[in-house]
């Protein structure tokens, strides 16, 4: 299965974009078993780490929060449109805003 940001060509964002390789590879995909539902994959690195190698760095997770939250309004807003992602005219969105409140520390596996 393709995910939603592979489907974006030429995306050099630091969350999702193919174009970044030195990005997290964020990557979304529409649940098989409820159509509304977007899942997302994201496997943080040794080098995500805040101060203590056991946790993930708070800014990294909002960066992966807000590139899946981004790019499943971008994958609905085409799928409304009855079109591939991608396709001309481009459909592109931004976060307006975002608050992230951290309930405990979200420990790695390194």
């Amino acid at each position: 299965m393709t995910s939603s940001q592979q489907q974006i060509a030429h995306n050099p964002c630091f969350g999702c974009g193919t174009e970044n390789t030195a990005g997290l590879g964020i990557n979304s995909y529409w649940s098989d078993s409820d159509e509304q539902l977007a899942i997302c994959q994201f496997q943080p690195l040794k080098q995500h780490v805040a101060g203590s190698k056991k946790f993930v760095n708070g800014a990294i997770i909002a960066t992966a929060v807000d590139c899946h939250c981004v790019c499943t309004a971008m994958a609905d807003a085409y799928r409304r449109a009855n079109r591939g992602i991608g396709t001309s005219p481009a459909l592109w969105y931004a976060t307006a805003s975002l608050q992230v409140n951290y309930l405990r520390p979200l420990l790695t596996n390194h």
